[in-house]
């Protein structure tokens, strides 16, 4: 994948016992996520570094903590973590790329935040706009939003590595600890790819 493209390469050459379910969207979304993954690239069972994935695609990364030069008023709300995570804006007179964190979120949720705004990026998804008129705290588009979160998670939570796994780490918490993601994000993946039964009854 070139860094410098907003969408990902064919995904013809990836191998079939990688992915989940053929003919469903959870497979398509594997194939992207996949690609991503390569660029570092990881073994399936290894967890991806989003910060080191945006290092490598020279994304400039800035924290809400970061903006001192936005006035009381404007900064407070857009720390309210349940309002609003991340945005990634194209700066069209230097050319390059800023995605913009709250940082007063978790560790692990930060790390998905920043994840899906990559995805965002690289699928060439028109940018949705940072306002106080909206209940989330940006303008929001279902069918993008779920598009991206979807490989973003897939990226930070592959198939094969979690079917590989999970004999080794029968537990959401052991297997969210090994990825370095939320056991929110790693629920829904085992529930996407029709996995929670292989793990013993919580």
């Amino acid at each position: 994948m070139n860094p410098d493209s907003s969408t990902p390469p064919p995904t013809h050459s990836i191998r079939t016992d990688l992915l989940p379910r053929p003919g469903t969207r959870w497979c398509e979304y594997e194939k992207r996520a996949l690609e991503i993954r390569r660029l570092i690239p990881l073994r399936p069972e290894q967890p991806l570094d989003p910060f080191q994935l945006a290092h490598l695609l020279q994304f400039q990364i800035l924290r809400l903590s970061e903006l001192d030069q936005l006035p009381p008023d404007l900064r407070q709300p857009l720390r309210d973590v349940k309002l609003w995570s991340g945005a990634a804006l194209r700066l069209p007179n230097q050319g390059s790329v800023l995605i913009l964190l709250n940082d007063s979120q978790s560790p692990r949720r930060l790390r998905a935040t920043l994840m899906e705004e990559i995805c965002h990026l690289l699928l060439g998804h028109p940018p949705s706009r940072l306002t106080l008129e909206e209940p989330t705290g940006r303008t929001f588009a279902r069918h993008v939003e779920e598009e991206a979160y979807a490989i973003g998670a897939a990226a930070l939570v592959p198939f094969a590595g979690l079917r590989q796994l999970i004999p080794r780490h029968p537990s959401i918490e052991a297997l969210a600890d090994h990825f370095i993601v939320s056991r929110a994000l790693l629920r829904y993946r085992l529930t996407v790819l029709q996995l929670r039964h292989f793990l013993p009854p919580a």
